[in-house]
């Protein structure tokens, strides 16, 4: 909320500051016409790209999303067998043995699309 009021606060401050003549108020969602016109150009014969609307941001936020979660489920449940080890005292070293195999077999097994690549 606080961060909506100051964008709304700049924006009015440079609507008042900016001549009219020099400023183009511009929403992605209007196209190459207001654009071009402003910059007296012509318009491409490219379709105006489209690539960070509302349901592509929303997609990748809950991809990002689930990859967090997948690998903190992958960490805790690592870490949870270290200290089971730990604490049935078949080994000291074991728990951090199990820790740097864990690390190093989820490098290797966790597809690209869980970690971002």
């Amino acid at each position: 909320e606080a961060i909506t009021r100051a964008f709304e606060a700049w924006n009015a401050k440079v609507k008042a500051t900016v001549p009219a003549e020099r400023l183009l108020v511009f929403e992605a969602k209007d196209g190459w016409e207001p654009l071009c016109k402003f910059l007296g150009k012509p318009e491409p014969a490219t379709p105006y790209p489209h690539v960070n609307d509302t349901a592509d941001f929303t997609k990748r936020m809950i991809a990002k999303r689930n990859t967090f979660l997948f690998m903190n489920a992958i960490l805790f449940t690592g870490l949870g067998g270290a200290i089971l080890v730990v604490k049935q005292k078949t080994c000291k070293h074991a728990a951090a043995v199990f820790a740097c195999l864990t690390a190093s077999v989820l490098g290797v097994l966790i597809p690209k699309r869980f970690r971002g690549a």
